[in-house]
């Protein structure tokens, strides 16, 4: 589990601004911390025309789950969702309506950029050489190899390919996950597997 705090750097930040006056956009800056199950979250939402916080908070998540801020500022109802894994990731959206009509939308996906502490994997050895291997049969395998109860999302599909020689069977496993852009969150003894 990560235990260093990571700031918040945007690698895909798109604004879609619906009205042309400058003083209608916020910014959004947060800083998140894994904490056991739960994500937390300080939140910071400015007004970029004067500078001002119009929005300054915590709140922890449950990781996976979406959690909202809300607040109203000159008229305007402003609201951040916000979603975290513990291994890093972040999901951010920043809504701004007036009158029902949305006038900013703002979304960010962020990523732990800090190198991350060695990992130290504790599975048995296993070579593998897959040539379009199936991605379901091959994550519930590993996952019998390292004793993991395993739900994976229903959309989850794709084929492997790779040699692997004495790799620790997590090691392995984690390298799948990577190459197909998913992520494994567990919920008490079960390792969910769905796409970031």
């Amino acid at each position: 589990m990560l235990r260093a705090t990571f700031a918040a750097l945007a690698l895909l930040a798109a604004t879609a601004a619906l009205a042309v006056d400058p003083s209608l956009l916020y910014d959004l800056k947060y800083k998140a911390k894994p904490a056991g199950a739960h994500v937390a979250f300080d939140i910071t939402v400015t007004e970029l025309a004067t500078g001002r916080a119009v929005l300054k908070s915590t709140m922890r998540t449950r990781a996976g789950q979406w959690g909202t801020l809300e607040t109203t500022h000159l008229g305007r109802n402003i609201s951040v969702k916000m979603r975290g894994e513990t291994n890093g990731y972040a999901d951010l959206i920043l809504l701004v309506q007036r009158g029902g009509t949305l006038i900013q939308r703002s979304t960010f996906k962020f990523t732990e950029l800090a190198p991350a502490p060695p990992t130290r994997y504790r599975g048995h050895p296993v070579t593998l050489h897959l040539r379009d291997a199936d991605l379901r049969d091959t994550l519930i395998a590993l996952a019998k190899l390292t004793n993991t109860n395993i739900a994976i999302d229903p959309g989850i599909t794709g084929k492997v390919t790779l040699d692997l020689v004495n790799v620790p069977s997590d090691q392995a496993l984690e390298l799948i996950l990577k190459q197909h852009g998913l992520v494994k969150v567990m919920e008490g003894r079960i390792a969910t597997v769905r796409r970031y």
